[in-house]
Parts: structure tokens; sequence; C-alpha cells
């Protein structure tokens, strides 16, 4: 977890029904998942920051409809429709496969329903004729392969930077600045911030609160037991409590110690893991 970032939103594994996780070894996937909304828990769900992008098929009784979510900027309400069974996958932080036209600016903050023929169309039947998360999951492989394999860009300079900027971000979780990122690159700030907000659509900065938010989220779901909060601050990469606690309100809408005693009484309800 110290070199990466492992996208979670709380809200699906503990509020759905029938959360399914699959985790990916392909390139630029972090996982797929699989779950249903009960009549009565549409508007139950919030999103939270996590740096990466979702392309969501929602498979209701009158057909499937096909969304691209970027990253919220801080907790956002996130309405469902009920009685749907939805297939999502998570794409790793700068990594998402967008449709002709789209760009990661299009998805930062929003849900973008997707019209192109090949993802909205012969993929998400195929998808919603699977009735195995498993088969679905080896469906959209098959697709993102053959799709990649097009796609094999050219490293130039751009491409490295934006490489090096967040292996460095995830090194440091996020405790790195704009001047040193330039002095050990070896290129200008404005260069370097272009590069990173072209790929991700925001700047390496709040990327960086993103990575500690995410951290601590991860660390909570592990120790909810015995969370001792300001070992688990400074582990994530926070100055101190109260800078973790001023990040972690604004983007979970919830206090740290509030988010744990509700993990626990989920997972105690449910036998659910977060993760």
């Amino acid at each position: 977890m110290k070199n990466t970032i492992l996208p979670v939103q709380p809200s699906l594994i503990l509020r759905t029904d029938n959360y399914q996780r699959l985790d990916s070894d392909l390139d630029g996937i972090s996982h797929f998942y699989r779950y249903c909304v009960k009549d009565g828990k549409g508007k139950e769900f919030h999103a939270v920051p996590d740096g990466s992008t979702d392309l969501l098929f929602e498979i209701g009784e009158h057909g499937v409809n096909t969304y691209m979510g970027g990253t919220v900027l801080q907790v956002k309400e996130w309405e469902m429709e009920e009685n749907c069974i939805y297939f999502g996958v998570r794409f790793l932080p700068g990594k998402a496969l967008f449709p002709q036209g789209m760009t990661i600016g299009d998805v930062v903050d929003a849900d973008v329903c997707v019209e192109n023929q090949d993802l909205a169309g012969n993929l998400a039947e195929k998808i919603a004729l699977e009735k195995d998360f498993q088969k679905q999951a080896a469906v959209f492989s098959d697709y993102y392969c053959r799709v990649r394999a097009k796609q094999t860009q050219k490293e130039n300079s751009s491409v490295e930077i934006e490489k090096f900027i967040r292996r460095k971000m995830y090194e440091t979780a996020g405790n790195i600045s704009i001047t040193e990122l330039a002095k050990q690159s070896g290129y200008s700030a404005c260069y370097i911030r272009r590069c990173f907000e072209s790929v991700h659509g925001i700047s390496p900065k709040v990327f960086g609160k993103f990575i500690r938010f995410q951290r601590m989220l991860h660390s909570i779901g592990e120790n909810a037991d015995q969370a001792q909060l300001e070992a688990l601050a400074a582990d994530c990469g926070y100055y101190d409590q109260s800078h973790m606690m001023k990040d972690f309100k604004k983007f979970s809408g919830m206090t740290p110690d509030g988010y744990r005693k509700e993990l626990l009484t989920l997972k105690a309800d449910a036998g659910k893991k977060l993760s």
C-alpha cells in the first residue's frame, strides 16, 4: 500500500446488497465489483475521493445504462436506481480507458452517461447477458486487452514525467512539493503540473491529499477494533492528528472515530470486511 493507492468506496462495500469484488492483475485495473440496490436504499450512498475512475454498468429490467465517473473532490451524494444490478470496473489512477471523445476532464466530480456504441452497446449487452460475476469480469477483460493492444502509446517525455510524479507521490504519501518534484525531475513546475493534470484531471497537491485519505480509510478498516488514530494518522502521512481530522471530515462527511464506530457496527451486522 505504501507505493500505490488502493481505491475504495466504503458505501458500496457496507451499504449495498450482495457486494462482490474480484481483484485484477491486468495493467491499469484495480478490481471488478458487483452489487445490487434493494428497495428504499437508492439514496443512502456517498462517494468519497479516491483519485480513480470507474466504468459502471447499470443492469435493469428495461436495459443497460453505462456510466463513467471520475474521482469526486469531497464527499458527495451518490444516488442509484433501486432493484438494479451494477457491474463496475475500478481503474487505477491515471489508467482509465475512455471511449472516443471523452477525457479525464469530463468525468472529474461527475458521472457521465456513455453513448459510445462499442462500450454502451455491444459490450454492455454481453455483460448483461452473463449472470455470473466472474464471467462478466472475463467479458470485460477480453474487451480491455483487445482495445489496449490497439492503443499502445509511445513513451514520450510527458508520459514518463507523469509516471515519475505519480511514483514520487506514492512513495511520500503526497508529501512532496512541486518545487522538489521540479528539482528531482529537471522539468519546470508548470510543465510538471500540466502533465499530471492532463492525465488525472486534478493537481498533484490534491492527489496527495487523496492518497493520505485513502490510506487512512484502509488503516481504520484493517484496525477498526483497536484504531489508535494519532498513530494511524502519522503512518498515513499526515503531519498531525488535527490535519488528518480536517481532511477526513471534508472527504468522508464524518469524523474518523465516527467512521470507525459505524464500520464496527456494519461489519458486525453484515460480516463484511473493508478492503
